[in-house]
This record gives C-alpha cells, sequence and structure tokens, in this order.
C-alpha cells in the first residue's frame, strides 16, 4: 500500500537521522573534543618540559651524563634521541592544529553544504569521535613499527651497554611513542580526508562560478601534506647527513607521494562534483545553442546578425569549460609545490651547515 511504503521510508529517514547524529561517550567512540580545544603552544611548552625532565633525570640517574661525549655510539644514540624528541613534539601540535582546523574548515564548507551550518556542525563532531578499534589498529600499527625498528635497525641502538638499562630503555621508549603517534596522526588526517572526499561528493550544491569555498579541499589536503613532509624534512635536518643518499630519496620520495595521496584524497569528491555539475550545464547550454543556431539559420538573410542570446550562449559555453575540476588556483598549486620542497630544502641546508661546522673545527 501507499501509505504502507510512506511509513517504512519515513522509519528509514529517521534511522538514518539517528545515525548521523553525533554520538556522545559510550564506549563506542573516542571524543576527540578536548584535544581540539588546547592550544598548540601551550602544547608545544608542555610537551618540551616534560620530555627534556624525563630525558635529564633518567640520565642523571643513570650515571650516563658525564660519559656522554666519550664515545662515538653514546653521542649517536643521544643525537637520536633529540630528533624523536623534536619530531614527538612537532607530530603533537600537529596533530592539534589539525583538530582545531577542522572548525574553520567547516564553517568555510557550510557555504556550500546542503543544510547548512547544522550539517556541517554534525560532521565536525562525527569526525571528533573515534571508533576505539579503529584508534587501537593505529596505536598498535605505529608501536609495533617503532619496536622493529629499534629491535633490528642497524645502528647506534644497537650498543646496549652504551647508556646503561635505563637510558636504551628511555631510547626504545621515545622511539615507539614517536611511531604511535605518527600512527594517531595518521588516522587522524585519513579521516579527516575521506570524509571531505564523501561530503564534497554527495552533499555539496555546487555553484561552478562560485570557486572560493571549494578551495578548502585543497587547503585541508595541503594541511596534511605539510604535516608529513615538514616532519620528513626535520628527520632529514637532524639525523641524516650527506652520506645516505638512498635514504634521503627515499624519504623524498615518500614524503612527495604523501602529499600528492592527501590532495587527492581531500579533492577526489568536490572534483567530481564539479565534472557532473559542468556535464550538465554544457548539456542544457548546448541544448540552448542548437535551438538558437537553427532559430538563426531560418531566419531572411538581411538579417544576418545573431542574436545576443546565442552570443552569451557561446560565451556563457565558454566559461563553463574554463572552471576547474579541481579546486585548485595557481598561488594553491605554487603553495603546494614549495610544501613538497620542505624536506630538500631542510636537508641540504642541514648538510651544508654540517659541513660548515666541520670544516670550520676540523
Amino acid at each position: 500500500m501507499p501509505y504502507g511504503r510512506e511509513l517504512g521510508h519515513a522509519v528509514d529517514r529517521g534511522e538514518n537521522m539517528r545515525n548521523d547524529q553525533p554520538s556522545e561517550w559510550s564506549g563506542s567512540s573516542f571524543s576527540l573534543g578536548w584535544l581540539a580545544r588546547q592550544s598548540p603552544g601551550g602544547v608545544a611548552a608542555f610537551l618540551i618540559f616534560g620530555l627534556l625532565a624525563l630525558y635529564l633525570g633518567v640520565h642523571g640517574l643513570n650515571g650516563t651524563l658525564s660519559t656522554l661525549g666519550q664515545g662515538g655510539a653514546a653521542m649517536s644514540i643521544t643525537r637520536m634521541d633529540f630528533v624523536f624528541g623534536v619530531l614527538f613534539v612537532y607530530s603533537a601540535v600537529i596533530g592539534i592544529a589539525m583538530l582545531r582546523s577542522l572548525k574553520r574548515d567547516m564553517d568555510i564548507l557550510s557555504e556550500i553544504v546542503h543544510g547548512g551550518k547544522e550539517e556541517t556542525d554534525r560532521l565536525a563532531d562525527r569526525l571528533l569521535h573515534i571508533r576505539p578499534l579503529r584508534l587501537a589498529v593505529a596505536l598498535a600499527l605505529g608501536a609495533l613499527l617503532g619496536f622493529a625498528i629499534a629491535a633490528f635497525a642497524r645502528g647506534p641502538a644497537a650498543e646496549q651497554t652504551v647508556l646503561g638499562v635505563a637510558g636504551n630503555a628511555l631510547h626504545v621508549g621515545l622511539e615507539i611513542a614517536l611511531f604511535m603517534l605518527l600512527g594517531f596522526l595518521a588516522l587522524i588526517g585519513l579521516e579527516h580526508s575521506k570524509a571531505l572526499a564523501d561530503l564534497g561528493r554527495s552533499r555539496c550544491s555546487v555553484e561552478l562560478f562560485h570557486e572560493e569555498p571549494r578551495k578548502v579541499f585543497a587547503r585541508s589536503g595541503m594541511r596534511v601534506a605539510l604535516a608529513w613532509t615538514g616532519g620528513s624534512g626535520i628527520s632529514l635536518a637532524l639525523l641524516l647527513d650527506s652520506s645516505h643518499p638512498p635514504v634521503v630519496i627515499g624519504v623524498l620520495l615518500l614524503a612527495v607521494g604523501m602529499g600528492f595521496f592527501s590532495l587527492f584524497l581531500s579533492c577526489r569528491g568536490i572534483r567530481q562534483a564539479v565534472r557532473e555539475e559542468k556535464a550538465r550545464s554544457l548539456v542544457e547550454i548546448r541544448r540552448r545553442l542548437r535551438g538558437e543556431m537553427a532559430n538563426f539559420a531560418a531566419s531572411p538573410a538581411e538579417s544576418s546578425q545573431p542574436s545576443p542570446v546565442l552570443a552569451s550562449l557561446v560565451a556563457l559555453e565558454a566559461r563553463v569549460v574554463a572552471v576547474a575540476d579541481w579546486p585548485l588556483d595557481s598561488a594553491l598549486a605554487r603553495r603546494f609545490g614549495l610544501i613538497l620542497l620542505v624536506p630538500l630544502l631542510s636537508w641540504t641546508g642541514g648538510a651544508l651547515v654540517e659541513r660548515l661546522i666541520d670544516s670550520a673545527f676540523g
């Protein structure tokens, strides 16, 4: 019966609305709302002070501070710990900044999303809740990778007697904590980019000549790219010198790949929506053009001037064709290219400084 079908559709709509509502902490999700309200500067200062106190305390109690300069392995481990500490603080601050930028992105997108600010607020609230299983998998994979590198990678960490049990435990702990944080950061970036892809494809009203709100998709992708390239740039500048070209090339390729992937994933949905809207508009414009051309061909020879409608349709067609599928303009494209150069420039600068120091004191 029609009434039964209508009732069934209403029930389905009610279920979908309940599923779309932002979930609270009930064991089924982990809220990132508290993290999103923190100040990146305060988080950075707290972590720097905490890591410094922990590091000095452990090595002070372990009796290794007085021997750090006596062995190359000890100095190398200390240098690696410093890099891990810097990357840990950097990753934490970037994660907080990405969460805080979510609200700004949603405020801009509310201009083109069906449902307006209410819909984007609901989406932002959903993004701030992560399923515990996904969170556990991201942290476990990061911890496993950090432990595997600490256990099997050849290097100064293999010298188990240099800094003592406590010093080596701190070294391994910093490495594991860093990669756990990187796993968490990757999860945040992936969830954000996937949400933007779905939002752009299915929930945005595309106005072809109103391009500014769509640029938030590209800015979000570039933000994730900057997070990864900045971290790789720090590691290259502080950890690797000019004697490791294969590793440098590998890190650069990985950073470039992550940058392009983050940009593509964030912009994929809105690109598809723009292309579909362009195709619909061009079909309608060309249908009207054929009608106007037919009228023009059937008009008497003495009135051979094309009508203003025909001229405006031709200009409109050219303007629609010129609309970019990707939400990138020249300024954003140049900025993205500069972001991808961060690791190379940082490593080049670090290697240059290192050679200057060696030549000055060697």
